[in-house]
């Protein structure tokens, strides 16, 4: 299966820019066992969202000269205190692909998968994708993975007027198969996560 990671630090915690490259890159290799297909991530800052994926070994995405802009264009506009550090929150969820469905050599079949209002990444499989689709015909499918059906259908629920808890709730209700996901939203000043495995794992340090 897939590997999905996050992080996310309060603006008080104020840690460089380079703390931060040096964290995602230690994630990223973290994950890369799980998944050495493809490899991406958003990163959220304010009211902006990043995305940046790439088909092949994550660490060679890490290495490269374009995901090496993408950082630097992430945080350029980002301010910072009289010691160097960040003073604005950021949140990044990610994820090294192991292909199940869709070939990773189409861009828009990598994670993170973007809906009209989610960014998302997704571990797991979707067994009754085809059903979903069919029972949700006003829904657009756009790509070749089952991980899109969650965030369109995350994205109906909460134009019904659903809070993003129970939109989520409602969501893993009409999934069937192993589902763990971390989601940004254009809607919500929050991380999303959510498990039907209980393989999720976070941690809070002292430094927020």
């Amino acid at each position: 299966m897939c590997g999905i990671f996050g992080l996310v630090v309060s603006e008080r915690a104020a840690l460089s820019s380079r703390w931060h490259e040096n964290a995602l890159r230690r994630l990223i290799g973290l994950s890369e066992p799980r998944g050495k297909e493809a490899a991406g991530l958003a990163i959220a800052t304010g009211a902006n969202v990043r995305v940046f994926k790439r088909s092949g070994r994550p660490i060679k995405m890490v290495r490269s000269r374009e995901y090496q802009r993408f950082i630097q264009a992430c945080f350029e506009n980002v301010p910072v205190n009289g010691s160097g550090g960040l003073a604005a929150p950021l949140a990044t969820i990610g994820q090294c692909r192991l292909v199940t469905s869709g070939s990773e050599h189409l861009a828009g079949n990598n994670q993170p998968i973007i809906t009209d209002h989610c960014v998302g990444v997704h571990n797991g499989i979707v067994v009754n994708e085809r059903e979903l689709w069919a029972e949700h015909p006003g829904l657009r499918k756009s790509l070749q993975v089952d991980s899109e059906v969650i965030f369109a259908l995350l994205d109906r629920y909460v134009a019904k007027t659903l809070s993003l808890q129970s939109a989520l709730a409602l969501v893993f209700d009409k999934i069937y198969g192993a589902t763990t996901v971390a989601i940004l939203r254009d809607d919500a000043a929050a991380v999303a996560l959510a498990t039907n495995t209980g393989t999720l794992y976070t941690a809070l340090s002292a430094k927020n």
